[in-house]
């Protein structure tokens, strides 16, 4: 279930973690059957027709999203059943509720989506865009996401309605930011400069596309060197816009980077890029007369409240921190899927590969087998997590306990298809 960086292998690096308490509390014996009737208890049916979402469990999500002022949705990637739940959503929070969608994608992207968000074209505007640069957009290059900002802005959006990228780029942007780069006024030697790195991007994306390998592109095989002259250069002879694009190249590349070499560091650094860049946004949004709610949707590793399971205190932490200090309460749902195909990264440039699924099967997510086992047998499941916040919480696997501390819903789908590229022929 990808939850660190996309379509990269990334280094899942464990922190040992404790939250159940001190090393010397004692933790009660709860059978089996006691925590299977436990994590019975806390669920409640989701009835999904087409895209319509009812029944008892789409009352509790709305109980939920309606008190919030930051929803958070952390989700498993390249499915079409989580775009129509968080379009569900957008429909039930109703008009003029939301003031911004934060998503797991650049902020070069989302203001490139900003501008074509209403359009007729914005769907193959974003196809044109993945062409001409291949790899440069993550996420948003997949029908079901594109569309669902288009919807979720006319459904739900207020007037001045924003999408906030909050991620690094892609690692395939490398052309199209040096190009928005040449572009803007630049000095002689800036000019050389910047020209002779499009030129090496070029050669380093045919590398790529002739074996697929997305490690050997430019912003991730750049020498760090040929960055800090630019840099200088910019300063000397280069826009403040185009300074602030090579910034952009300079932090992909760092995470890329380090994540290639195997660097704890990288997820690291990227989390607290996503805060940062939450931070930028979300004091104006306090600080105006806009008001209006916030939904967050990235991969389900990244919105814990507390650790993760990559041992870090991600994203989701800090929203949860954020609602505590701003009296902006905030809620954090994981959609999940119990089976079925999920999407893969195929190589650079190629389309989407297809792998089966089974969560009682996967080694970072067999603890949730308890939920697989008690969920609806006809349709979706929502499980409150607020009920197992008692004693029995201690006498479930770590991951249940991570989960119920990071997250206050779990909605499992019985069933999740894999969703498709722009422009590709779908099933």
């Amino acid at each position: 279930m990808r939850r660190a960086l996309f379509f990269i292998l990334a280094t899942v690096f464990l922190a040992s973690t404790s939250l159940a308490g001190g090393a010397s509390a004692q933790t009660p014996a709860f059978d089996q059957d006691e925590i299977h009737r436990a994590v019975d208890g806390a669920k409640a049916p989701l009835r999904v027709q087409g895209r319509t979402f009812s029944g008892p469990g789409w009352d509790l999500i709305k109980k939920e999203v309606f008190a919030a002022q930051l929803i958070a949705v952390g989700e498993d990637h390249l499915t079409r059943q989580v775009p129509e739940f968080v379009s569900a959503l957008c429909d039930a929070l109703g008009p003029r509720s939301l003031a911004a969608m934060a998503v797991e994608t650049g902020p070069e992207v989302a203001r490139f989506m900003q501008g074509r968000l209403l359009s007729d074209r914005h769907d193959q505007d974003m196809a044109d865009l993945t062409t001409a640069y291949p790899d440069s957009v993550a996420f948003f290059n997949i029908a079901e996401e594109n569309d669902l900002l288009t919807h979720c802005a006319t459904a739900g959006g207020r007037p001045g309605f924003e999408i906030w990228g909050l991620d690094q780029e892609f690692f395939g942007a490398g052309g199209w930011l040096l190009d928005m780069i040449l572009d803007e006024p630049l000095g002689s030697e800036a000019r050389v400069a910047i020209l002779q790195l499009r030129a090496e991007e070029a050669r380093d994306a045919l590398l790529a596309k002739a074996t697929g390998d997305p490690s050997k592109l430019f912003l991730i095989s750049v020498p760090d060197s040929a960055l800090e002259k630019a840099q200088t250069l910019l300063i000397k002879g280069g826009s403040a816009r185009s300074r602030e694009l090579l910034t952009a190249i300079v932090t992909t590349h760092r995470i890329y980077k380090e994540n290639a070499e195997g660097a704890p560091t990288a997820n690291l650094d990227r989390a607290v890029l996503l805060k940062k860049e939450l931070l930028s946004h979300l004091d104006p949004w306090r600080g105006s007369a806009k008001g209006g709610k916030i939904l967050l949707k990235f991969g389900e590793w990244h919105l814990y409240r507390g650790y993760n399971p990559l041992g870090q205190r991600d994203l989701g932490n800090f929203v949860a921190e954020y609602a505590d200090v701003k009296d902006a309460p905030s809620v954090h749902i994981a959609v999940l899927g119990s089976a079925g195909l999920h999407a893969a990264y195929g190589g650079y440039g190629k389309p989407l590969e297809r792998s089966v699924f089974v969560m009682a099967d996967d080694p970072h997510y067999k603890w949730l087998k308890i939920a697989t086992d008690v969920a609806e047998p006809d349709g979706w499941t929502v499980f409150d997590l607020h009920r197992l916040r008692g004693p029995i919480v201690k006498g479930l696997p770590e991951g249940w306990r991570q989960l119920v501390d990071g997250y206050d819903l779990l909605v499992l789908a019985p069933e999740i298809t894999p969703s498709h590229k722009l422009g590709a022929q779908q099933d």
